[in-house]
């Protein structure tokens, strides 16, 4: 269901509706619309007035650090393998849940997380955002690389743990060779991780 124009929320999906589209266009075999390469890659799939699509390959120890979606509800599935979103809570800090093959995981409009795969296997997701992301320079920050060749922080987490133990901040693997900070508290609305200072 599309909301009337002239509405706050013109061309925004119900949940309901932006979990069927992923789940149909993640049953079409979109893996086939990305270029090859072994580095996180995406492809679009869709885009309407309503709504854009894309499928991401994520290899073994890749993800993309704390984002928004620019106001955009969303909804994620899982095509194959398994990702771990750390996303931010109020009160709370950041909380950590699995996203799995066959899954379809909603993020409203002011959702903000990182999106890791931690696995050994790539995995592939779809992603539709409503209304359409028209704003995607997000996908171009530094990467997160497991496989330790610099960090990114992310307050109040301390790798291996799933929640804030009070120690303040923890570093996490990036590919961009400088340290990074989470935009959670703090969070820049224009998406871009913020150098230590």
């Amino acid at each position: 269901m599309v909301a009337p124009q002239g509405d706050a929320t013109a061309h925004r999906l119900d949940a309901e509706v932006l979990a069927a589209i992923a789940a149909g266009l993640a049953a079409a075999d979109p893996a086939s619309m990305l270029p090859p390469g072994s580095t996180r890659r995406w492809a679009p799939l869709a885009a309407t007035e309503a709504y854009s699509a894309w499928v991401i390959a994520w290899p073994a120890g890749t993800g993309l650090g704390m984002h928004d979606h620019d106001g955009c509800a969303a909804a994620v599935q899982v095509v194959s393998g398994r990702l771990r979103e750390r996303h931010a809570v109020c009160d709370r800090g950041v909380e950590v849940r699995w996203l799995e093959e066959g899954a379809t995981t909603m993020l409203p409009p002011e959702h903000v997380h990182e999106v890791v795969n931690v696995g050994a296997v790539e995995a592939v997701s779809v992603h539709v955002y409503s209304p359409p992301l028209l704003d995607t320079a997000f996908r171009d920050d530094p990467e997160i690389d497991l496989h330790g060749r610099s960090s990114v922080a992310v307050p109040g987490m301390v790798p291996g743990r799933s929640r804030d133990d009070g120690s303040g901040t923890a570093t996490w693997p990036s590919g961009s060779g400088k340290g990074l900070q989470s935009p959670v508290p703090g969070f820049n609305s224009r998406r871009r991780l913020q150098p230590l200072t």
